[in-house]
């Protein structure tokens, strides 16, 4: 008995060894698999949700932009699909380079000079809200703009489907990546058309692997975006290493490729010997962190803080093996030799977050279609001197002809001090 318990223990370690030293993936009916995809299924069962959500952008190892408004909220409409993006911004004072109260000379001709180099909107403007509507597969803009002297101006109504105009707007985030949306450049924007919820994506053919990694439970899966993807992306991957905790919560999403699982284990051996394994050599592009979750009717559970961060990856070109590199013409070959054998680092080249206010999140709710579509557009210019927004040539250049009198004045009183009463002399 003992020796056929010994002989199964080695077989089954023999297999083991065999299944991951050949990269074999899963199935996709293995039960750790449909457990995951269970928990998911009731946990984001959402079909509408209101939010109000903060997002902050910067680049690491640059100096903040300088903006001269100040987004100070940001609301978010969401049913099946539709959705609607409000951001709401005020133009003030408190992030301009100058002072508005410059003490010398010197700081009251750079105040001059950066105030007047901006565009007489923005020095006119008190607050604003720029909206984003998309229902149907159609997306338009309206925005709303309050200037200082109490008049209101409405402008948009550009109505367009993903491909033209909605895919290269970049505006304050998407707060679907809170309800369990994947994709690209999730912390950019909404309009973004590669975009599909975990569920789905869970569903979608391509290979799978499972595993337990420091405490958590490490799910890789890759795809075709296909109908999920505008024209560059249709026939892109989209491989994501899903990371859950041991509560169930999904809380690291990795955009890694392991080259191994794409072009199989033995052709990367080919390449680079040895060292290639199931998951050497990868090539990493972004990663989304979620924390902070909270409890919501019906078993919904939604994490109320996520961090986007994107990778760049920096290789040394200097090593005398990427200069053979140009010898290769397959590109898959030189992307696996370059990720395998080339020194390289990965830096942070934009990270951004995502903050909902718990108190603001209304979800399952009835939502009317009339609040994804965007009203009609009503003019109501705003009151501006010189008619076509041009400013008087004597309030333009005032300064220069204040500096300029208080010379001239100076020389006329060195004369007649001169001439008539002799001073100097």
């Amino acid at each position: 008995m003992k020796k056929i318990l010994f002989l199964l223990v080695c077989v089954y370690l023999f297999s083991f060894k065999i299944s991951f030293s050949e990269c074999i993936p899963i199935l996709p009916d293995d039960l750790r698999l449909l457990e995951i995809v269970h928990n998911l299924e009731r946990r984001l069962n959402i079909h509408s949700m209101k939010c109000n959500f903060l997002n902050n952008s910067f680049y690491p190892g640059k100096p903040p932009t300088d903006e001269e408004y100040q987004v100070i909220n940001r609301t978010f409409i969401y049913r099946d699909k539709n959705f609607v993006l409000h951001s709401y911004m005020i133009f003030d004072d408190s992030n301009k380079k100058f002072n508005d109260t410059p003490r010398t000379l010197l700081e009251v001709l750079a105040y001059n000079y950066h105030k007047e180099r901006l565009p007489l909107a923005y020095r006119m403007l008190e607050s604003g809200v720029e909206s984003i509507y998309y229902f149907n597969g159609v997306c338009s803009k309206r925005d709303r703009w309050v200037f200082k002297d109490g008049s209101v101006k409405i402008e948009g109504n550009v109505e367009s489907n993903f491909e033209e105009w909605c895919v290269i707007s970049d505006y304050g985030g998407d707060a679907r990546i809170n309800m369990g949306y994947v994709g690209v450049f999730l912390h950019l924007t909404p309009l973004y058309k590669n975009r599909l919820h975990i569920l789905e994506f869970l569903k979608m053919e391509g290979p799978f692997y499972i595993e337990e990694r420091d405490g958590y439970t490490v799910i890789w899966h890759d795809i075709k975006f296909g109908e999920y993807g505008d024209e560059f992306y249709k026939d892109s991957d989209l491989p994501l290493e899903l990371w859950f905790n041991q509560d169930g919560d999904l809380v690291k999403i990795v955009e890694v490729f392991y080259l191994s699982r794409l072009y199989g284990l033995e052709k990367v051996k080919s390449l680079i010997g040895e060292k290639a394994t199931c998951s050497f050599p990868y090539f990493k592009k972004s990663e989304y962190i979620f924390s902070e979750f909270r409890n919501f009717d019906n078993g919904i559970r939604i994490p109320m803080h996520v961090v986007g961060r994107m990778i760049k990856n920096i290789y040394d070109k200097n090593d005398p093996k990427y200069k053979e590199l140009e010898d290769i013409n397959n590109p898959e070959d030189r992307w696996i030799i370059i990720n395998a054998l080339i020194p390289r680092k990965e830096e942070v080249s934009k990270e951004s977050e995502i903050v909902l206010q718990e108190d603001s999140i209304v979800i399952n709710q009835p939502i009317a279609d009339e609040e994804f579509i965007a009203p009609p557009v009503t003019e109501e210019e705003p009151v501006i001197t010189q008619g076509k927004g041009k400013t008087n040539w004597l309030n333009r250049y005032k300064l220069y002809v204040f500096i300029f009198g208080c010379v001239l004045f100076t020389f006329i009183a060195m004369f007649i001090t001169k001439r008539y009463w002799g001073w100097g002399t």
